[in-house]
């Protein structure tokens, strides 16, 4: 198997993809009290507050992706992506397969499209597959390009989505879309992980503008879905997306802040606790594929829990049950490849 060796192991990256991780399951529980309430129920004024705090999960798991793939210094091979691209269709034919069989009323259109969440799955097999293209161009003296080609996202992507006050009959977001339909939101975090890595040290004086960035792109998410919207498809689109301007700003001001808090005081982590979340971290991939499962067979033996006093308690539970089994699959020579690329 192509891995790096745990020593090559970053913890600042290890302990954001971990807060990540939690910040998925937290967006999985709440998101039904945003899109089954009205919109002047407490419900969902609590689980739109929770969304859109924890929405910056896969954005970070799309930046430190890209942090390690493109940076010219780590060696990377042809061969290496192939197998990570092979492995990835294995665990998105076995996952949708089991998902499919267990918690799909469609079976055929499940297991070809796989599960809600295994979309990330095939996100990673295209970003693999543009990987080698994309390290050819992620050279510091490219720096400034690379800026210009995230712009270029933001531009097609994001921007169009806040003018949904338009006349639907200007075709605002189709039009845009004519002109770069390959570039996508996931294309953009994964330049601007590479980006922070390389130009971390300059990104990180800006301390106070990104706490302000920070704020108010929060302010506007929350307050953009409860006063400002009244349908499921705009907050999906405008607020929620992934490609969201307001995400965007706030998933990458927070991805530089938590890492530089980290670097520097990962010193006053005694050694014994920065082993324990190196193992935990190696565990994501598995506890992100095995979640969902467990979830609903939560709801399903708990049918009761279903307020938001419940949703930390809920929370805590599903977190610690996939990391115990995503452990004790690891620990199983026939089982832990289902965990792993």
């Amino acid at each position: 198997m192509h891995k790096e060796k745990s020593s090559n192991r970053l913890f600042e990256m290890d302990l954001l993809r971990i807060i990540a991780i939690f910040a998925v399951i937290m967006v999985h529980i709440a998101s039904p009290f945003v899109f089954h309430n009205p919109y002047s129920l407490l419900d969902h004024s609590v689980g739109n507050f929770l969304m859109s705090t924890f929405k910056f999960a896969v954005p970070f798991f799309l930046m430190s992706s890209g942090y390690f793939m493109l940076y010219e210094g780590k060696k990377l091979s042809v061969s290496i992506l192939k197998y990570k691209i092979f492995k990835l269709f294995l665990l998105i034919i076995c996952w949708s397969f089991l998902y499919a069989f267990c918690f799909s009323k469609n079976f055929l259109k499940t297991f070809i499209l796989g599960y809600d969440h295994l979309w990330y799955l095939y996100a990673f097999i295209g970003l693999y597959i543009i990987t080698p293209i994309l390290r050819l161009c992620t050279k510091k003296e490219n720096k400034n390009v690379l800026y210009y080609a995230c712009g270029i996202c933001i531009t097609f992507e994001s921007c169009p989505k806040l003018l949904f006050f338009l006349p639907k009959d200007l075709y605002i977001s189709e039009f845009s879309h004519k002109f770069l339909i390959p570039i996508n939101s996931c294309l953009m975090y994964y330049l601007l992980g590479y980006l922070i890595r390389i130009d971390f040290n300059h990104l990180r004086k800006f301390r106070i503008s990104l706490y302000i960035m920070l704020f108010f792109s929060l302010c506007i998410s929350i307050l953009g879905v409860q006063f400002f919207t009244s349908s499921k498809r705009v907050a999906e689109e405008v607020f929620y997306s992934q490609s969201s301007l307001p995400l965007i700003l706030y998933s990458v001001s927070l991805f530089i802040l938590l890492f530089d808090s980290i670097q520097k005081n990962k010193q006053k982590c005694p050694k014994f606790l920065r082993q324990k979340i190196s193992t935990l971290a190696s565990l994501i991939l598995g506890v992100y594929l095995i979640h969902v499962s467990v979830l609903e067979i939560f709801k399903s033996i708990f049918p009761n829990l279903n307020t938001v006093h419940h949703i930390p308690i809920v929370w805590l539970l599903v977190a610690i049950l996939s990391f115990l089994i995503a452990y004790l699959m690891s620990r199983i020579k026939y089982l832990k490849w289902l965990i792993k690329i």
